[in-house]
């Protein structure tokens, strides 16, 4: 099954959604950054993006994360 990862921005007051940015990242990047939730080894979850992973988002993928005015979370799909 191939998953598309996206990194999905909130509006902090009142949760709206904002919008994403689809992309390219392995599970051993993404092991770098998070460690799993229970039973989910393979990061199929929702996570969200902290300080301690921002900076490297950031450089990453060329996108500007600023987690003053919004929330942001990794995410995943069923890719087609």
């Amino acid at each position: 099954m191939k998953v598309q990862r996206v990194i999905t921005h909130y509006q902090k007051d009142g949760d709206e959604y904002i919008g994403e940015h689809q992309i390219d990242i392995s599970l051993d990047q993404i092991r770098q950054m998070w460690e799993p939730f229970d039973n989910d080894p393979l990061f199929y979850m929702c996570y969200p993006i902290t300080e301690k992973q921002s900076e490297k988002m950031e450089e990453l993928f060329n996108i500007k994360i600023d987690l003053m005015q919004f929330d942001y979370f990794l995410e995943c799909y069923k890719g087609v």
